[in-house]
């Protein structure tokens, strides 16, 4: 897990900034850039930036509109898992900035090319997604596949080959979608369960898998 004081001192160097240009820019002394970076605590409890000074040196550390947003979003989610508790740190994983597959979004964007803002708004009312959707179609941020399929649904698309596209499913497994059009409303009713469920289903599933198959539930043979 990436600490906010490593994640600092990454960024600033990439940046060829020194602390002491840093907390130029910053409006602060370079010892209180230096007390971030070597991680120190008060007492019992660690001595942390606020969210507000994060977006501030996410800012100061220059580089594009898109840098910047992502700069902030990394520096916020390592605060957030050093201040939570650590079963609730375990759940803040890096993969929640990993950005979506390239076709997808290339795909999604072409979709989405001819609708007016209004229009795009109302997308993102019925997939419910709050700000998020543009800030996937920018590269930060990962839908679900649940959301993936209900964004396929709403702009009339295939939710299969949303999903392929998305890396969710292989290109075996589209067909089979496709064939078999309620898998797509299995899918969204499996990821609505607590992760304890679905990790009880995928055992009973592979239990299930191992075992032999009965001459009375074999398949039929084909005859030409």
């Amino acid at each position: 897990m990436m600490l906010v004081k490593d994640l600092l001192l990454r960024m600033r160097i990439a940046q060829n900034l020194t602390q002491t240009e840093l907390a130029e820019k910053l409006g602060c002394t370079a010892s209180h850039i230096s007390i971030i970076e070597g991680g120190k605590s008060s007492g019992r409890k660690k001595i942390l930036p606020s969210d507000d000074m994060l977006r501030r040196i996410a800012q100061c550390l220059g580089g594009s509109p898109l840098d910047v947003q992502r700069r902030t979003y990394q520096l916020l989610l390592a605060r957030a898992r050093e201040v939570c508790s650590p079963e609730v740190a375990e759940l803040l994983d890096d993969q929640i900035l990993t950005g979506m597959a390239a076709a997808f979004l290339e795909r999604v964007k072409q979709d989405l090319s001819e609708y007016s803002d209004e229009e795009l708004a109302g997308v993102t009312d019925q997939v419910q997604l709050g700000g998020r959707l543009k800030q996937v179609l920018s590269g930060i941020g990962r839908l679900s596949q649940a959301e993936v399929v209900r964004l396929a649904q709403v702009l009339g698309q295939s939710p299969e080959t949303y999903l392929v596209e998305a890396g969710y499913l292989s290109e075996s497994a589209r067909l089979l979608f496709g064939r078999n059009p309620n898998y797509v409303n299995i899918l969204q009713i499996f990821e609505a369960l607590r992760p304890e469920t679905q990790e009880e289903l995928l055992r009973f599933g592979e239990a299930s898998a191992s075992l032999p198959v009965s001459d009375g539930a074999r398949e039929p043979a084909s005859h030409e």
